[in-house]
Formats: structure tokens, C-alpha cells, sequence
């Protein structure tokens, strides 16, 4: 598995994964991250911390923070047939969602 189809992966099991003080964290329903998407994630760890790293650089804005407002979600364009979201304002990952919704 890819370290974009574990990203897919987990948005589709409702797991984000986020970074606080550089340690890699994660919110998930109870039971959503099993064992095989724990090891994913350690196989990927790297990768991951990067990505969030990069998408955390656009500047933080406090107000953004815990939630982002949603009229300030940006889609990219469907690819693989997902369409991934991030906050406009402080480029926060939101997740990704099937193009055909």
C-alpha cells in the first residue's frame, strides 16, 4: 500500500491524522484503527509527518484551530476518483470524499 492509499484508507474509516509539537496523532471513531492500519501508518510514518508538515507551512491560523471553517474548504480535483479537502486558511488536511457525491 502507498502512502496516498493509506491517506485514502483511513479518510474512508473517518481516521485523521494530524501533528502536535512534531509527534504524529490521530483522531478516529472507537475500533476504526486496527492493528494493519497502525503498522500502515508506522511503515508510512515518514511520508505522513512530511505531508503534514508541507501542508501545515501556509501559516497556522489560531482561528482555524480545532475546526476549520467549512466555507473555507478547498477540494483539489477528483483523482483516483477521490476528491481530497483542505482548509484555505491555514491548509489543514479535512480529507478526502468519493467524486461522485
Amino acid at each position: 500500500m502507498t502512502a496516498e492509499d493509506l491517506l485514502v484508507t483511513l479518510a474512508d474509516h473517518h481516521i485523521e491524522l494530524y501533528l502536535d509539537a512534531g509527534q504524529l496523532g490521530y483522531r478516529a471513531p472507537s475500533g476504526a484503527l486496527t492493528s494493519d492500519l497502525r503498522r500502515e501508518i508506522g511503515a508510512h510514518r515518514a511520508e505522513i509527518i512530511q505531508r503534514l508538515e508541507t501542508q501545515n507551512r501556509g501559516g497556522v491560523n489560531e482561528r482555524c484551530r480545532p475546526t476549520c471553517d467549512p466555507d473555507a474548504w478547498r477540494d483539489d480535483a477528483p483523482q483516483r476518483g477521490r476528491i481530497r479537502t483542505t482548509c484555505g486558511q491555514c491548509g489543514r488536511f479535512i480529507g478526502y470524499r468519493p467524486a461522485s457525491q
